[in-house]
C-alpha cells in the first residue's frame, strides 16, 4: 500500500477558537484519534460540524473531501478517516450500493458521474486497491462493462452488461421501432424502484391510450417558431400547451398538473408521420403514495399547426 505522506484536517464548523487552524497527522490512525478527542465539542443533539481534510501520499496523489463529524456515541458519527474515504470510493467505484436509491438509481447517477468525468469508477477502484488496500485486489469485480457498477451473479450468466444497461438499450430500439410507445420506466419518486408489475401497468395504460385518434394531452406540436411543445389540456375550440409540467399517466388518459399556454385551435393541427419521446409518471403498483411514483418514457404523437385559410 503506498504510504500516506501527510494529512491535514481543518475544522470550519462549531467554536470559533476551534475553526480554521489546520492539524497535520502522519496517519489515519492519528487522525481519527485526534478526531475522537474533539467530540466532546460536536453538537449534541442534531446537525454536525463540517471538517475539511485533504490527504497527500507519497507519491504525490492527493485527495480531498468533508467530514460531517458528530459525537462518538452517536451513529455514523463520521470520526474514522479511512473508513470514512472507503466508503466514498467504494460507491463511486460501482461497488456500493446505499439502499434508499435502488439499483437503478444507482445505475443513473454512477453512469451520469462517467459522463462528466470519464474514468470517475476506475480511478476510485485504484484508490482502493492501491492506496487504501481495501478490498484486496483479487475480490474486486466483476462490474458492468458500460455503467461500471458491480455485476450480480446473475447478471453474469447473461453477459458483460447489467439489467439496467441491457434496459437502455432495449429503449433505444423502442425510440426507432415504427408502432412502438412503451420506451422505458424509470425512478421517478424516491421511494420506490420500477419492476415488472409497473411495467405491466404502463404497457396496458398505453395501449388504451394509442385507442384515442385525436390529438391528446402528451402529444407534440410543432409551433410556428419551430419549438416542441405537448397539449397539456384539451377543450372543443382550443388545445391548451405547455413547455413544462408534469403528466400523470392514468387508465387510458393523461392529465396535467402545471402551467397553461393559450395554445391552438384543433382544426389547425395536422399530424406527421414523426414520434418523440415524452415523460409521465403514474404510482408504483397503482397504490397513491407520497414519493411513490414510476417515470415512464413514451413514444408520442407529433403535430405541426396548419395555418387558417381565408
Amino acid at each position: 500500500m503506498m504510504p500516506i505522506k501527510k494529512i491535514t484536517i481543518t475544522r470550519a464548523e462549531g467554536p470559533a477558537n476551534l475553526c480554521g487552524k489546520p492539524e497535520t497527522f502522519a496517519s489515519f490512525d492519528e487522525a481519527t484519534r485526534w478526531l475522537y478527542r474533539q467530540s466532546s465539542t460536536f453538537p449534541e443533539t442534531g446537525g454536525y460540524d463540517k471538517h475539511d481534510f485533504t490527504i497527500v501520499w507519497e507519491d504525490e496523489r492527493t485527495y480531498t473531501g468533508r467530514l460531517d463529524c458528530t459525537r462518538a456515541g452517536h451513529r455514523d458519527n463520521d470520526l474514522d478517516l479511512r473508513a470514512h474515504v472507503i466508503q466514498h470510493a467504494s460507491f463511486y467505484g460501482g461497488m456500493l450500493q446505499y439502499p434508499i436509491m435502488g439499483r437503478m438509481g444507482y445505475h443513473d447517477l454512477i453512469m451520469n458521474a462517467e459522463k462528466r468525468h470519464p474514468g470517475t469508477c476506475e480511478s476510485y477502484r485504484d484508490l482502493l486497491v492501491n492506496y487504501l488496500f481495501d478490498p484486496t485486489p483479487e475480490s474486486i469485480g466483476p462490474f458492468c462493462a458500460r455503467c461500471h457498477i458491480v455485476l450480480t451473479a446473475d447478471e453474469q450468466q447473461h453477459g458483460s452488461i447489467c439489467t439496467y444497461c441491457h434496459a437502455d438499450d432495449a429503449a433505444a430500439l423502442a425510440r426507432t421501432t415504427p408502432g412502438a410507445t412503451f420506451v422505458r420506466l424509470f425512478i421517478d419518486g424516491p421511494d420506490v424502484e420500477p419492476d415488472d408489475h409497473d411495467r405491466e401497468i404502463a404497457i396496458e395504460r398505453l395501449t388504451r391510450w394509442d385507442r384515442d385518434p385525436d390529438p391528446r394531452i402528451g402529444d407534440y406540436v410543432i409551433l410556428s417558431d419551430g419549438s416542441y411543445v405537448r397539449f397539456a389540456h384539451i377543450w372543443d375550440d382550443v388545445l391548451q400547451t405547455t413547455d413544462c409540467g408534469s403528466f400523470y399517466l392514468g387508465n387510458g388518459y393523461v392529465s396535467m398538473s402545471g402551467g397553461l399556454d393559450p395554445g391552438v385551435p384543433p382544426e389547425q393541427v395536422v399530424l406527421t408521420p414523426e414520434k418523440k419521446p415524452g415523460y409521465f409518471w403514474f404510482f408504483h403498483h397503482n397504490a397513491p403514495m407520497g414519493g411513490g411514483g414510476v417515470g415512464l418514457e413514451a413514444m408520442c404523437r407529433v403535430y405541426t399547426v396548419q395555418p387558417l385559410r381565408e
